[in-house]
């Protein structure tokens, strides 16, 4: 767990915005690239903000897919299912943009349904988190009101996903967050993550967010093989 600050994913290539000047979780990403020599990096982004700047830096290059679940209709306003990357570089966006009070139940469907066989057909060599969360429950400018359980278990599935695919990882970046006491349970939680598997959480996604993923599944879906079918 990196705790950066400011944070970055709202930067982009040329100005930053929403409280990042920097994009520490791009940089790094690029860095892997093109210093390190790997060719395949996933960037998981659980900020209730979609992370445009990350999303345009690497929204035609397939050696970075970026998986962004997120409050929809909230700042900065991008992250519709619908941008799914250009060029190259298409079906390696995946937006996932759930309604207001997802909860637990929309994050494990958006792992178990798109995190899931997407890490496993693009066999990642490392694994980056945008840890924003202003997505827990009772955060003052979030809504999808995720619990500290469920970024422990995120966390502790992308570990698991992550050693069948050698990948390094995962790398945690923090991102928003505007509860202090909040963000620091949920810093544990994630952390407990990384290091432990963690029991499971709520299954069951609403009406409403089991069709944002479906919707998603429908844009990327043909760029994947039959992967996410």
């Amino acid at each position: 767990m990196l705790l950066v600050r400011p944070p970055g994913h709202h930067a982009c290539r040329r100005e930053g915005m929403g409280f990042c000047l920097f994009n520490n979780i791009a940089a790094a990403a690029a860095h892997a690239l093109e210093e390190l020599g790997l060719e395949r990096v996933l960037i998981v982004d659980w900020d209730v903000h979609h992370g445009n700047g990350t999303q345009e830096i690497f929204y035609d290059d397939p050696r970075v897919l970026f998986v962004s679940l997120h409050q929809r209709y909230h700042y900065p306003g991008t992250g519709a299912a619908g941008e799914i990357g250009a060029g190259p570089g298409v079906g390696y966006t995946v937006n996932i943009p759930l309604h207001r009070g997802a909860g637990d139940g929309a994050a494990y469907r958006v792992f178990s349904a798109l995190v899931q066989p997407l890490m496993a057909a693009f066999s990642p060599q490392l694994v980056l988190v945008s840890s924003g969360y202003d997505s827990r429950a009772g955060d003052p400018l979030g809504g999808l009101a995720l619990s500290n359980q469920a970024y422990r278990w995120m966390a502790s599935r992308l570990a698991f996903l992550a050693g069948p695919a050698g990948a390094a990882g995962p790398v945690c970046f923090l991102e928003g967050g505007y509860d202090p006491g909040g963000v620091g349970s949920a810093v544990v939680a994630t952390l407990r993550g990384l290091t432990s598997p963690a029991p499971g959480i709520v299954t069951g996604a609403r009406p409403e967010d089991e069709q944002a993923v479906l919707d998603t599944i429908r844009s990327v879906g043909p760029y994947w093989g039959g992967v996410l079918d």
